[in-house]
Parts: C-alpha cells; structure tokens; sequence
C-alpha cells in the first residue's frame, strides 16, 4: 500500500473499500493489508455455504474445550476451542466432484 492510500484509508476507511470495490472487476477482491472483501451478500453467502459444505462433506463435526459462559469485553470474541473433523467410515453417496 503506498503512502496516499494509507492516508485515504486512514481518512475514510468505508469510502476506500468502495474506491477497491469499484475498481475491482469481480464479487470478491483482495483489501492491500490481507485479506478479502465480498461485493455483495450473495457471493458471501455462497461462498460460505461452498466452504461449509466442503468441509462437513463425509465427516462428523465435533467441537471441544471453549466456556459457554458469557465474557464481558470490548469485542465479541470466542474463548479458544478445537474443531475435531473424523471421516465417516463407509461407502461416500457421491462422487469426488459432489455430485
């Protein structure tokens, strides 16, 4: 990121994620300190669906450790947890693909 866009981002970070937004010709672009933005709710949503549904494909999902208590702080962020994938054993309904 050069110094004029540090300084427009520092000014008005939302109207600079809009400045990408447009220049970008796709749903999702990549923001210049890391990571993605998505354009719209819909590209969201599918690729959150996508990835879910990559991820629980043939498998058990089980969550472990974490507190379900309430925490008191500036910022909603979960107490660490692990998420345990196991294959489930036996013949898959679908090919490779999904289908």
């Amino acid at each position: 990121m050069r110094v004029g866009e540090k300084r427009r981002f520092r000014r008005d970070p939302l109207k600079y994620i809009d400045i990408l937004r447009r220049r970008s010709g796709t749903d999702v672009f990549r923001l210049p300190h890391g990571g993605y933005c998505v354009r719209d709710a819909d590209p969201a949503q599918t690729l959150l669906t996508e990835s879910l549904t990559a991820l629980t494909r043939d498998a058990r999902l089980t969550v472990t450790g974490g507190d379900t208590r309430a925490v008191i702080s500036e910022g909603n962020v979960p107490r660490p947890f692990v998420l345990h994938r196991t294959p489930r054993h036996g013949g898959t309904e679908h090919d490779r693909e999904g289908r």
